[in-house]
């Protein structure tokens, strides 16, 4: 993840190391009426709507409340195991499925998976790869099966401690800068922790205008867009293939999803009702 603002962020906390096995590297609510609630919804000025009711993205305030929006009832916002592979999962894809997958770490500054055989002068810890839980560090006398870092608060289900002045050096830290900037401005970011909601989708309301700069995604905490913006990278999403071939009948994600593996005789598995289908070709 290469990025202007530097991504990863600070050494806080135990790492447990581990290497061998496969790696992959690879405006709120307007100032008027209520939004997307038609007869619902919140009115601007903190009145109720004409014809009250329920707004469709949840209570949102317009002028004088919160400008990104209260967290409303709307389903499926939040986050989710897909119950997909650990190896095809994001870095908060694999934070939702805790309970049986852990984020893997490598500094790009001076990577230990890929070596490129030179060092920088810097620490810039990226995340590289999901890994199921019994395959990792976490689990007391397991021997990592996967190169990379997981840090302590990843096996519990946490995130990480952040620290501005020091966002590159941790494992689980992202820049996030403020969507309030004033134009041809230079705001300071502020280091905050990725979890698994903070690429959303949110509670609320539809995503705040304006739009994140380079492609960038709005933030979401408890449900709600945070008034900052994250770096494309930190919710960059992968591929979808498995970085080895899975088991057949595997559960995956993306049906229809192809994926080859092999020299010049390649398996193929494709993604057929959420489970992985094999074959094996006659070489």
């Amino acid at each position: 993840m290469k990025r202007g603002l530097s991504r990863v962020l600070i050494v806080g906390g135990a790492l447990a190391l581990g290497c061998g096995g496969k790696t992959q590297i690879d405006s709120g609510g307007g100032s008027g009426g209520a939004v997307s609630g038609g007869n619902g919804g919140t009115a601007a000025n903190g009145g109720t709507s004409a014809s009250g009711g329920t707004a469709a993205f949840g209570a949102v305030s317009g002028g004088g409340g919160e400008p990104f929006g209260g967290a409303g009832g709307g389903a499926g916002c939040g986050p989710v195991d897909s119950g997909a592979e650990c190896s095809t999962l994001g870095e908060t894809e694999c934070l939702a499925a805790s309970s049986r997958c852990v984020p893997l770490y490598d500094d790009a500054c001076c990577p230990m998976c890929k070596p490129t055989g030179m060092c920088a002068d810097c620490v810039n810890y990226e995340f590289i790869d999901c890994a199921p839980r019994e395959e990792s560090s976490c689990v007391p006398g397991a021997v990592p099966q996967h190169c990379g870092q997981t840090p302590s608060w990843a096996c519990t289900g946490g995130a990480a401690t952040c620290d501005t002045d020091n966002c590159n050096t941790t494992p689980g830290c992202v820049a996030a800068q403020p969507t309030n900037c004033p134009p041809d401005s230079l705001c300071a970011p502020e280091c905050h922790a990725l979890t698994s909601e903070s690429c959303g989708p949110a509670c609320g309301p539809p995503v705040p205008m304006p739009m994140c700069p380079n492609n960038g995604t709005h933030e979401v905490e408890g449900g709600k867009y945070t008034g900052f913006c994250l770096e494309p990278s930190a919710c960059k999403e992968p591929d979808g293939c498995p970085s080895a071939m899975p088991s057949s009948g595997s559960k995956c994600a993306d049906v229809g999803q192809s994926c080859s593996y092999g020299g010049w005789c390649k398996n193929t598995c494709t993604c057929k009702g959420g489970a992985w289908a094999c074959l094996t070709p006659p070489c």
